[in-house]
Parts: structure tokens; sequence; C-alpha cells
């Protein structure tokens, strides 16, 4: 009788459905310590009062969390540099996800804001990532019933941002259990 193997190649799309996986034991980050993500367009985008409101509040934020709190925002590349001073992320759970999302093409800046208090930033490049847009709108109609106009620029860049930050979070919390 002839011994034969098989290899089980799992192949994916580049345009794959985003899925976030919940691990199958809880996380062994401590409850006493956890991160907080706080995600607002308006994060280093002084585009209106949600800007000054949250600029404002990060003071007292930053003496609760300190470097577990993360604002997350999108890339606004013509204001990017006078807000935020690009580091290397520290957290292991982070640096794994950002690894993971950059080599499936995300672009993003990982920083200090340079406001009172300091904290660090995540901005979101969407624009790199408008290839996966009608499958992201695909999704919120077979999944929600949500519809989504086809030419309207301001819903296009609020999906996919969403689906970058829901990416994110989805994947640090799966990496954050493993570490």
């Amino acid at each position: 009788m002839a011994n034969s193997t098989s290899e089980n190649v799992e192949t994916t799309s580049p345009h794959t459905s985003l899925t976030i996986a919940m691990p199958d034991e809880p996380s062994r980050r401590s409850v006493h310590q956890p991160f907080l993500f706080e995600c607002a367009w308006e994060v280093a985008n002084k585009v209106g009062g949600i800007y000054t409101v949250i600029k404002t509040k990060v003071p007292v934020t930053m003496q609760t969390y300190g470097d577990r709190y993360t604002l997350i925002g999108p890339l606004i590349y013509k204001t990017a540099s006078m807000e935020v001073e690009a580091q290397e992320p520290t957290d292991p759970a982070i640096i794994t996800t950002l690894e993971s999302m950059r080599a499936q093409g995300v672009k993003y800046l990982y920083g200090r804001w340079l406001i009172e208090g300091a904290p660090r930033v995540l901005l979101f490049d969407t624009g790199s990532q408008y290839h996966r847009l009608d499958e992201w709108k695909g999704d919120l109609w077979n999944l929600a019933g949500i519809p989504s106009p086809p030419n309207d620029h301001e819903t296009n860049e609020t999906i996919v941002f969403g689906y970058l930050v829901a990416w994110f979070l989805g994947e640090v919390n799966a990496v954050s259990a493993l570490c």
C-alpha cells in the first residue's frame, strides 16, 4: 500500500474579506493594565471642534493610561509632519500587527502627537487600501444591509478607515493573546 502525503496549502486572494477572529483562550494581557485605543477622524487632523475636545482631554487620559493609550486616525500627509513625531512602536503586539499589515500593503504613520501629553498615535493612509473598497462595500451590504453611494468620497474614506481600524484592533487582540 503506497503511503501518500498531501500538503494542505491555503491560498488567499489579495482581496479577502475582513474577518476578525477571536482567540480561543482569553487574552493574557492584564485586565489591570489595558490598552485604550481612541479612534477619530480628527486625531492629528484639525478639521473642527472634535479635534479640540480630543486634544483637551489627552493630558488627563495620559495620566491614567500612559503609553497604553493610543489614538487612531487618518493619515493626512500635508499636516502629519507638523502634528506627529514618527517613532517605532514598542509593544510586541502592536509591532507584530503593524508589520503584518505593512506586508499586506497598509501604509501608516506611528509616533507621538505633538500636543500636551504627547500620546501615541497611529495614522492610517486610507489610499493605500482603496483597492479593497468595493469588497468592503460588498461586506457592508451583504452582512448588514448597509448601502453606500458609488462616488461619495467621504463615505469611501470612512469605510476604508473603519475597516483598517477593525483589522488593526482584531489583529492586536489576537496577537496579544499569544504574547
